[in-house]
């Protein structure tokens, strides 16, 4: 009797599709190591999926789309903590998660997985905890040390931020409505089965206190690259970047060579 499974990849959080390639390369591996006895179906969820049709025309897995939930709260920067990262996108605020997660709920139910694999996604996180096993997937920045007992500021002038207790709060409210098991550490909410961490120690903004092995990168055959004769210049924004006109002004202005990406080709 053959067997089979279904994996659903996902994507939540962060701008454009990158957070899709190193799914896509997991799907890949997946895909290589199955045997005929065990059938696998592979179902990729991104808040973009004509996006994710159009750069990855090849593509042949079932494609859905991924609950989106716009940012409630603009902070000056939401990237100096991951805590500023679920408090920009609501996950201080039981009622947004309670709607967030009935989105999830469905998705969960439409798709009926036996495996997640997630890439910068705490929503499903929190939606299959208890329920489905999850690895995680992403860099340095997206998968912070679940051992801490609060996330740490990434900026040195800056101190954790305080909201963090009443992020957990709101998080376990929810955990407790849904009989899963709760969050003694807020960190404990990316604590799943397993992490693949794809980075450098030298990228990794918690090296040093990170205890697990990272893996380098996920493109195959990756060799470090000459260094440059001259000075270089790499920028990289995303085209709703504010003041956009004036830096691109400012780099071509500039005498330094100049490699940008801005958002994508729809955009630029």
């Amino acid at each position: 009797m053959v067997q089979s499974s279904r994996i659903l990849l996902v994507s939540e959080l962060g701008a454009g599709l990158g957070h899709l390639a190193p799914l896509l390369a997991v799907a890949e591996s997946i895909r290589a190591a199955g045997r005929k006895s065990h059938k696998v179906k592979i179902i990729v969820a991104s808040p973009n999926s004509v996006g994710v049709a159009r750069t990855f025309p090849d593509i042949d897995y079932d494609l859905v789309n991924s609950p989106v939930s716009p940012p409630v709260v603009h902070l000056r920067s939401h990237t100096a903590s991951y805590a500023e990262v679920l408090t920009t996108f609501g996950y201080s605020r039981p009622d947004h998660l309670r709607a967030s997660m009935r989105a999830w709920d469905d998705l969960i139910n439409l798709t009926k997985p036996d495996l997640i694999v997630a890439d910068h996604s705490p929503s499903i996180c929190l939606a299959a905890r208890s329920r489905i096993p999850i690895i995680q997937t992403g860099t340095g920045f997206t998968l912070p040390p679940v051992s801490l007992p609060q996330f740490p500021s990434l900026l040195r002038e800056s101190a954790a931020p305080t909201i963090q207790k009443q992020i957990l709060l709101a998080i376990n409210e929810i955990l407790e409505e849904r009989n899963s098991k709760l969050c003694k550490r807020l960190p404990e909410l990316l604590d799943t089965e397993y992490r693949a961490i794809f980075s450098l120690p030298h990228l990794d903004p918690y090296s040093g206190i990170r205890k697990e092995d990272l893996l380098g990168s996920y493109h195959k055959g990756l060799v470090p690259s000459v260094p440059p004769k001259k000075s270089k210049v790499f920028v990289y924004a995303g085209s709703g970047m504010r003041d956009l006109d004036t830096i691109v002004q400012s780099i071509s202005d500039s005498d330094v060579e100049v490699e940008a990406y801005f958002g994508n080709a729809d955009t630029v």
